[in-house]
């Protein structure tokens, strides 16, 4: 199927793309000057040099879990099979690209280039009477590609501050939701410490918090996302859709022992404010369902005398001193109270003149 404007065409190989969102890909192509393409490849599609632009449909350029779904995208309600979609994971053979946050910090599209994904089933076929806002979606997607390609530092900064404003969300979900039930679960997990310490700091911080002021509050938590920012692998936050999960991606974690560097993979570390737990993802090296030597096959950990630091840390919901206590934890490696031996996982080098003979 083609639409043309007298400058500017619109080609597309996917039938099921209906005729209101081809007009607003062609709205697109007459305000930016040049043809556009419209595909729908299986994922993953690698991107590559072209001299239009080209928008591929429910498509990722990496390998995803097919499992992710989307409920709504930028304030409206998805249908039916529309849910479907990609989650892109932290690889460091990922492609070099920018995601697209929309206005709920939901990333929805990657873009590469003079390439879009959507990375969601926008232009499925819908067997439903409600209302279909795919086109007014496209329309919002594709307002946030243009300001990349026209004014880069400046979808940077909007795609920062939509991020941001998830993490807030995350935050205050994790201050209003504190119960003192969950405060003693966490805390029997962690060495049986003193149930009134943690609860006590944080029916502290709750109540100071619900007398501060909004403009303080957003200092206060802007100031944390930026330290978590500075923290993570490409200044990525994340925060799970239920609002419940903050992690950072740390990169590669590698141990030197007895004179040689073990490879442990590549880490997500994440906080779960909900319940005040903490958990680690090895993204690259887990040896048979071990992420790490010190973690055991059902992720429990113990972190000896600093559980009693950490009680303090989660009553002062200082998630990014937690998080730099996490990734202290997983540079470190005792083989009298180690889950699994870290000869085990592969070897990075040996270092000349001190391996053991």
């Amino acid at each position: 199927m083609e639409k043309n404007d007298d400058k500017v065409k619109v080609t597309c190989d996917d039938s099921d793309v209906s005729e209101a969102l081809q007009g607003v890909v062609l709205k697109f192509a007459k305000k930016i000057g040049k043809d556009v393409s419209i595909f729908s490849p299986e994922t993953p599609y690698r991107p590559r040099e072209r001299q239009g632009i080209r928008i591929n449909l429910y498509c990722s350029p990496v390998e995803c879990e097919d499992d992710y779904e989307l409920k709504d995208v930028y304030g409206f309600e998805l249908i039916s099979d529309q849910t479907e979609a990609y989650e892109l994971p932290v690889e460091s053979e990922f492609p070099e690209g920018y995601r697209i946050i929309d206005s709920n910090g939901y990333e929805v599209a990657w873009i590469s280039g003079n390439t879009l994904y959507i990375l969601f089933n926008i232009a499925c076929e819908v067997w439903s009477d409600e209302k279909n806002y795919a086109n007014l979606i496209l329309d919002l997607i594709i307002d946030d590609y243009y300001l990349y390609l026209t004014q880069p530092d400046l979808f940077a900064g909007e795609m920062a501050i939509r991020q941001h404003r998830k993490f807030i969300s995350a935050y205050r979900t994790g201050l209003a939701g504190a119960s003192e039930s969950s405060i003693k679960e966490m805390q029997s997990r962690i060495n049986d410490i003193s149930e009134a310490l943690a609860g006590v700091v944080r029916d502290q911080k709750i109540l100071s918090l619900q007398e501060t002021e909004s403009e303080v509050f957003e200092t206060q938590s802007h100031e944390l996302f930026e330290r978590l920012r500075s923290m993570s692998v490409g200044g990525r936050v994340k925060i799970s859709d239920d609002r419940d999960n903050i992690s950072i991606f740390v990169g590669q974690i590698d141990i030197k022992y007895e004179g040689v560097v073990y490879a442990i993979g590549e880490f997500e570390v994440g906080v779960d404010v909900s319940d005040c737990t903490v958990w680690f993802r090895n993204l690259t090296e887990s040896v048979r369902g071990y992420a790490h030597p010190n973690i055991d096959h059902n992720d429990r950990f113990c972190l000896g005398d600093a559980s009693y630091g950490v009680a303090v840390l989660w009553g002062n919901m200082e998630i990014d001193t937690i998080m730099s206590m996490m990734i202290q934890f997983l540079k470190t490696y005792n083989p009298k109270s180690c889950f699994k031996d870290i000869k085990e996982w592969p070897v990075k080098e040996e270092v000349q003149g001190n391996a053991k003979q």
